[in-house]
């Protein structure tokens, strides 16, 4: 790439894949965290402990893939 030039890294006539991302806000306390997911309606709350963590984990993945899927209807 030129520098001050516009474009793309890619090989020439190789499609370059979408990046699709899931954004989540988490509220903290002391005691509990609370998980609101962007763009749904997913939202639930997890003790601020290690359970709960991993418990933010699972819930985390499962949204990405409902997102994932709400994006794959439309398709």
């Amino acid at each position: 790439m030129v520098a001050g030039t516009h474009g793309s890294l890619n090989k020439a006539g190789s499609t370059k894949m979408t990046q699709i991302s899931t954004t989540a806000g988490i509220d903290t306390s002391r005691a509990k965290l609370d998980i609101a997911v962007h763009g749904g309606v997913e939202h639930w709350q997890v003790e601020n402990t290690s359970v709960g963590w991993r418990r933010l984990a699972v819930g985390l993945s499962r949204a990405r893939r409902a997102a994932l899927a709400r994006i794959f209807e439309v398709l």
